[in-house]
């Protein structure tokens, strides 16, 4: 059986059986993923040097991802996801939009505000490392 695919206005396309039900009400009033954020990342991104870095810490799905892949397809794009299942529903949307794992660098971690394990809340598309703030490490690759 064929999967049903979503497709956004801006050409992101991902499963449908991946989205929430709040998520397909709110793409019936404006058909991308966040309505209010979204002129500001394609902003952002387009005011990025042509290979500049972007970084999506909790890349979930990958919309993001693919997103500023279609907009700047020479940036260094690196997606930060620990939750195994994001990061399976991501490879199958980065497929389904015709790009292949070369084209991101997938970190499988959280980012905490001390180096070593921490504490996971693991809420779905909410998920989060407590404390929220980043870890030495991360403060270092983002600087």
């Amino acid at each position: 059986m064929e999967r049903a695919v979503h497709t956004f206005d801006n050409g992101v396309r991902v499963y449908e059986d991946q989205l929430l039900d709040e998520q397909r009400k709110r793409y019936q009033k404006r058909n991308v993923h966040e309505a209010e954020e979204e002129e500001i990342f394609v902003e952002l991104i387009r005011r990025l040097p042509l290979e500049g870095c972007y970084v999506d810490v909790g890349a979930a799905i990958g919309y993001y991802l693919i997103l500023a892949r279609k907009l700047a397809p020479r940036l260094t794009i690196h997606g930060v996801e620990p939750l195994e299942r994001h990061r399976c529903l991501l490879a199958e949307n980065v497929a389904l939009n015709g790009l292949t794992k070369t084209d991101f660098v997938i970190h499988p971690e959280g980012l905490s505000s001390c180096d070593g394990p921490a504490i996971f809340d693991d809420r779905g598309y909410s998920s989060r490392l407590a404390p929220d703030s980043f870890s030495a490490q991360w403060k270092r690759f983002l600087e």
